[in-house]
């Protein structure tokens, strides 16, 4: 009888770590995701900063004929 119930505690504390690792799974997937939409955000501003300052730059003259 204490075999049997020492059984049923191991599969329920085995279910409850798939459980755990599910939802630490979906977790880590939320924040990769978050991450890479920053990534993507900053990327675009520094390289839109960098041709404004590119155009900025140019004397007078050549300025309108890079628009």
């Amino acid at each position: 009888m204490l075999n049997n119930e020492n059984y049923h505690n191991t599969l329920y504390v085995r279910q409850n770590k798939v459980y755990n690792f599910e939802n630490l799974f979906s977790s880590v997937q939320a924040e990769r995701h978050r991450i890479v939409k920053l990534f993507i955000f900053w990327t675009i501003l520094i390289i839109s900063i960098q041709l404004l300052f590119d155009i900025l730059l140019q004397p007078a003259e050549e300025r309108f004929l890079f628009l």
